[in-house]
């Protein structure tokens, strides 16, 4: 009895998986688990894909850690970080991220400039006062500053780094050509005459002015004059010296 139970039960499982790989159902089932298991394969390996280790560094300051989002912009949002408008972020907020990316954050400085008596507050993530001025140049001309790098006179220097809080004076230069006439004094041309008694002294001919034109260089400094050099000088008339006879005897 023991040996045909045991024989029944070989039987028994024969006939299930014989009914169970070959017949239509079981293609079905075969074909549903082998679906289910790519997909669960490709969706683990899309997560780990989308796994990555990047560092944040703002002002210096880093930070590591791990994200599964795409984009620097959506690592920023995901992390509750705010970029202001001023701010400089590398690489741009719409650029893909990829494993052991470093996203830098530099966070723009209030800055105060002053130029002909205006004071204009300014947010800036440049490094030089020179790169901040390049930057800010359309605001600048909108209240009224013009500023010439090549000319103007700025205190501290376009190379300084831009410090949190610090205050920028612009000073504009202006050069122009001025050009004026000028008289020439004639000399004086004593004659000795021994004829003459020594206290007696007189004009034998009349000194004439002569006349020159001269190009100056003035410079001003928010509109003031500060200097002004001589750049070229041209002889229009040539002056005429004056003799005079001088008597250097006894009478």
């Amino acid at each position: 009895l023991a040996r045909g139970g045991k024989l029944m039960v070989e039987r028994l499982k024969r006939f299930t998986t014989k009914s169970l790989f070959n017949g239509p159902k079981a293609k079905i089932i075969i074909g549903v688990v082998a679906i289910t298991i790519t997909i669960v394969a490709i969706t683990a390996i899309t997560i780990m894909n989308m796994r990555k280790t990047l560092t944040i560094s703002i002002d210096g300051k880093e930070e590591t850690f791990v994200t599964y989002k795409g984009t620097v912009q959506d690592v920023l949002l995901d992390k509750n970080i705010e970029v202001g408008v001023k701010d400089k972020v590398q690489p741009s907020l719409e650029s893909k991220v990829s494993e052991k990316e470093i996203i830098k954050i530099k966070l723009a400085k209030p800055v105060e400039i002053t130029a002909n008596g205006v004071q204009l507050q300014v947010q800036s993530a440049d490094d030089t006062i020179g790169e901040m001025l390049k930057d800010e140049k359309e605001s600048l001309e909108e209240h009224g500053i013009k500023f010439d790098e090549n000319v103007d006179e700025v205190s501290p220097s376009l190379d300084s780094q831009i410090e949190d809080g610090m205050s920028v004076q612009i000073v504009n230069v202006e050069k122009k050509q001025l050009v004026q006439n000028e008289s020439i004094n004639f000399e004086t041309v004593v004659e000795k005459d021994k004829n003459l008694d020594k206290s007696v002294s007189k004009v034998k001919s009349e000194g004439v002015n002569g006349e020159k034109q001269v190009t100056y260089e003035v410079v001003y400094k928010d509109g003031v004059e500060t200097s002004r050099n001589v750049t070229s000088t041209k002889t229009i008339k040539e002056p005429k010296n004056e003799i005079v006879v001088k008597g250097t005897g006894q009478v």
